[in-house]
């Protein structure tokens, strides 16, 4: 009932590709009781090298309402064997993949999803859902604003929006982050190249 999944779970997502180990988050060595043993708090540490992910999601609905980063990215959506002492809560496990589980896709695996936590049932699901129709919105105004910067040659108007463009492309969460705000950036962008 001891046993770990976080190392496996790790080698599955990009951060061990990017030379991310345990150590860099964990101080496996502290003597300060803390969660988990991080070196600072959860959001500074994704924020050391999201830097554009952290620069999106800031002022977001959902950074407003507290949720942080580990909330999503790290849902407790995995489990040990069985039940400890400490938690008798079968998905007791914080997920190291860092993948958002959408509850459609939950419901699939039949798993938990990174909403769970928060939102009820019918809520979860509506959410989800206007989650992926937002990013498919997002995906389609990047096309069309990379297709607007490149039809409009170079200079500054397209440096200009090029640059808002990439705020949005370098968050890599196609608008999820910060909905609002990726499509404000995409809109000032198109109307720069379109004057």
């Amino acid at each position: 009932s001891k046993n770990r999944q976080q190392y496996h779970d790790i080698q599955f997502g990009g951060h061990t590709k990017a030379g991310v180990t345990c150590n860099t988050c964990h101080d496996t060595h502290s003597t300060q009781k803390g969660y988990a043993q991080l070196r600072t708090g959860k959001n500074a540490l994704c924020g050391q090298c999201h830097k554009a992910s952290a620069a999106m999601y800031q002022d977001s609905v959902m950074a407003k309402s507290g949720v942080g980063c580990a909330d999503c990215h790290m849902a407790r959506i995995a489990n040990r064997s069985g039940a400890t002492q400490k938690n008798k809560d079968h998905w007791d496990t914080s997920s190291h993949t860092f993948a958002v589980v959408l509850p459609q896709k939950a419901n699939e695996l039949k798993m938990k999803s990174s909403c769970d936590a928060c939102h009820g049932e019918s809520d979860k699901i509506a959410k989800g859902a206007a989650l992926t129709q937002g990013q498919n919105g997002i995906s389609t105004k990047i096309s069309e604003a990379e297709a607007a910067i490149s039809a409009s040659g170079k200079g500054k108007k397209a440096t200009k929006a090029k640059a808002l463009l990439m705020q949005v492309k370098d968050d890599h969460s196609l608008g999820a982050h910060n909905p609002q705000k990726a499509l404000a950036l995409l809109n000032e962008a198109l109307k720069i190249v379109a004057k």
